[in-house]
């Protein structure tokens, strides 16, 4: 079972309405760019308690930093694919017909690029998180100073240190 399409000549005016249709298309998709996306601020949203707005910034961090990591696993596997891919080049060719160490090369380059800068960014996440921590605990303790009968978990929650939550998640 096959599908065939079969197309005629189109008309001057057929064509006309094609290409204005495509540049509508073109300007709309002109307005909606990745990069305005990146360059505009994130809405923000004003909690009532500044260590609410710090705890919920460490989440969002710690979520981030969760998908790092799984987004670096991902990359060392696909390294690890492409590199197991290459040494057996010669067999693939043979049967296939085509030479796969340019797509492979390209593959393993890209993905080492990605690896290198997922290192840094992860560090640098990792860092701001500790900070708030440590702003957490500030704040903690402030509270604590203030209120020395109201010692409970949410103290103990912010004093956790970093490698402990990296083994809980």
């Amino acid at each position: 079972m096959s599908a065939r399409a079969e197309f005629g000549p189109l008309t001057w005016e057929e064509m006309e309405q094609n290409v204005a249709g495509s540049l509508d298309t073109l300007e709309t998709n002109a307005r909606f760019r990745p990069a305005d996306l990146l360059a505009s601020p994130a809405p923000t949203v004003e909690p009532s308690e500044p260590a609410n707005s710090t705890d919920t910034r460490g989440n969002l961090l710690r979520s981030e930093i969760k998908r790092g990591k799984e987004y670096l696993e991902q990359v060392e596997k696909e390294l690890s694919e492409s590199r197991r891919l290459m040494e057996q080049w010669p067999a693939y060719e043979r049967v296939c017909g085509r030479n796969p160490l340019p797509q492979l090369i390209q593959a393993i380059s890209t993905n080492e690029q990605i690896k290198k800068f997922l290192h840094g960014w992860l560090k640098r996440q990792e860092e701001k998180l500790e900070a708030i921590n440590k702003e957490l605990e500030q704040a903690g303790n402030k509270s604590d100073i203030e209120h020395p009968n109201r010692k409970g978990m949410a103290s103990a929650r912010r004093a956790v240190p970093i490698s402990v939550l990296d083994q809980c998640g």
